[in-house]
């Protein structure tokens, strides 16, 4: 059976569901397990995996909203709320969970004498602090706040999409 138009955007707009939750799911898991780690060295290790995931993470989230805003505008979902409800749902989720995530991984990537990982123009020198700095900076990872809401929210957004209950 053969893909209308319709149905290969579909397929882009999944794919890049998959590729988002794929690089998203480094990063979450390395802040969950910072929370436990007693290990500066390893600590370095996953915030290096968290970095290099996010290159993946902004591939996925491009293409998303970019096949989204394409179904949209092919499937006449412009008009009607439920669409409009998911786009600012994952925006609301987006944009503090990016805000508190990225400033606590840099926050450790400094402490463990790492450089920034997203501002490659910043000049600030990395200066690794103690083990005890490091350590208690790692245990106030949001990890917990930012996984239920993350989760909770892509909940919604899935039974929206599906339901289209307005």
């Amino acid at each position: 059976m053969a893909l209308t138009a319709y149905g290969w955007l579909v397929l882009a707009h999944v794919a890049s569901v998959l590729a988002f939750l794929f690089a998203h799911g480094a990063s979450g898991f390395a802040m969950l397990r910072l929370r436990r780690e007693s290990d500066a060295s390893r600590i370095a290790l996953l915030l290096d995996l968290s970095k290099d995931a996010r290159v993946w993470l902004n591939v996925g989230m491009s293409g998303l909203f970019l096949t989204g805003a394409l179904l949209a505008w092919r499937g006449g979902w412009w008009r009607v709320g439920w669409w409009w409800a998911s786009v600012v749902l994952f925006v609301a989720i987006s944009l503090p969970m990016g805000l508190l995530g990225t400033r606590h991984f840099e926050r450790l990537r400094q402490a463990v004498g790492l450089p920034n990982g997203f501002d490659k123009k910043a000049k600030v020198e990395p200066r690794r602090r103690s083990d005890a700095e490091i350590l208690a900076t790692a245990r106030r990872a949001p990890a917990r706040l930012l996984a239920i809401a993350g989760w909770a929210g892509l909940l919604v957004i899935l039974w929206l999409m599906m339901a289209k209950p307005f």
